[in-house]
Formats: structure tokens, C-alpha cells, sequence
């Protein structure tokens, strides 16, 4: 198996094994795209992950994105998806009762090495990285937030 394949692989499966998984990814990324496109940027379908441009098309990250439902368990993606890449990120899109109520953009750096009390998480076990998004002090991460600070 190709490298593009085994990657491609492990997004699907990353999407989510169950319908309403693989469903709130899918609306999460619409919901993204839309977002980004009122903030003037693109945001790209990659085979395992979407890419942000700028207007003039540049390309300013990549991200690996996710929804989730408040209340539900941790948003966790597979780890062999985040890349050595600087401009890796990690996107959550948050609903309540199916409604979008916020968007959090996480460095990818912040799940290689997380710390014992970090809101990050990465179970080089299981292979898989989570995020704790139920808490308050989020506003750091704020999507519009974060664009914001990168220009």
C-alpha cells in the first residue's frame, strides 16, 4: 500500500466509524469553509486534511478538522495525521443541540508533547490525540481569534 493510500486510509477512518461521526465531521467542515470564506480565506479538501488559503490563494496552514457535540466525549483524531509541518493545526468546530455555537483552532505542536495537566492529549498507545473542549479559558483558541493573530 502507497503511503497516499495508507494515509488516505486512516482520514476515512478518522472521519468517524459511525454515521452521526462521520456526519458532524462533514457538516464541521462546511461549517468551517463557510467561516473561513467570511473571514476572506479558502479552506481546501486535502486527502487527509484541509488547507487554509489566503485570498490571494497562498496557502497558510493545513487542518485537520472535527465537530463536536457539546457533552460528548473528546473530540480525538488518529496521531499519525499530524504532520512535522510548522503550519499544522488542529480544528474543532462546537455545536449545541446541532447548532454551531463556536470553532476553536489548536497547533498542532500542542498534541506532540502535551503536558500532565493540558487540555491536550496524545496516547502514543492507541494512537490517537484528543482535546478537551468542554471547559471555560478557550477564548485563546477562538478561531476568528487565532486567523487574527497569524497575519
Amino acid at each position: 500500500m502507497s503511503e497516499l493510500a495508507r494515509l488516505k486510509a486512516v482520514a476515512e477512518e478518522n472521519q468517524g466509524a459511525d454515521a452521526k461521526t462521520s456526519e458532524l465531521n462533514a457538516q464541521a467542515i462546511k461549517d468551517l469553509r463557510f467561516l473561513c470564506s467570511r473571514l476572506g480565506y479558502n479552506l481546501l479538501n486535502n486527502v487527509n486534511f484541509c488547507t487554509l488559503n489566503n485570498s490571494s490563494g497562498k496557502r497558510v496552514f493545513d487542518t485537520i478538522v472535527m465537530g463536536y457535540e457539546k457533552g460528548g466525549q473528546r473530540p480525538t483524531f488518529k496521531s499519525e495525521l499530524l504532520t512535522a509541518s510548522d503550519k499544522m493545526y488542529v480544528s474543532v468546530v462546537l455545536y449545541e443541540k446541532g447548532v454551531v455555537k463556536d470553532a476553536y483552532l489548536f497547533e498542532g505542536a500542542n498534541f506532540i508533547k502535551p503536558g500532565i495537566m493540558s487540555k491536550f492529549k496524545h496516547d502514543k498507545k492507541a494512537g490517537v490525540c484528543s482535546v478537551d473542549v468542554s471547559g471555560t479559558k478557550l477564548e485563546q483558541y477562538s478561531f476568528g481569534y487565532v486567523i487574527q493573530n497569524l497575519k
